[in-house]
């Protein structure tokens, strides 16, 4: 969750960033994916179960890909650095 973290940082730091909608739609697109990575991942350590064990990984790994392709791979200060240029 480090782009979670990231932009809690810069709330903390700065305030509520006065962005467009276009940039909040894609900052917390990118933060929904990170939590429900994270959902899964604490819920794939808690089951015994192999095969839900492996539709729950199927689904993380399918997660991450879409986080992987919103954010093209970059680090979250860049992706942040980004959207507060674009402003």
């Amino acid at each position: 969750m480090e782009f979670t973290h990231c932009y809690s940082n810069l709330l903390k730091a700065n305030g509520v960033p006065h962005i467009g909608v276009r940039q909040y739609q894609y900052t917390f697109n990118i933060m929904v994916l990170e939590v429900r990575i994270s959902e899964q991942n604490k819920i794939h350590q808690s089951i015994t179960d192999s095969d839900s064990k492996a539709l729950l990984y199927r689904r993380s790994y399918d997660l991450y890909n879409k986080l992987n392709t919103l954010t093209k791979g970059k680090e979250p200060k860049d992706i942040m650095k980004a959207i507060i240029e674009s402003i």
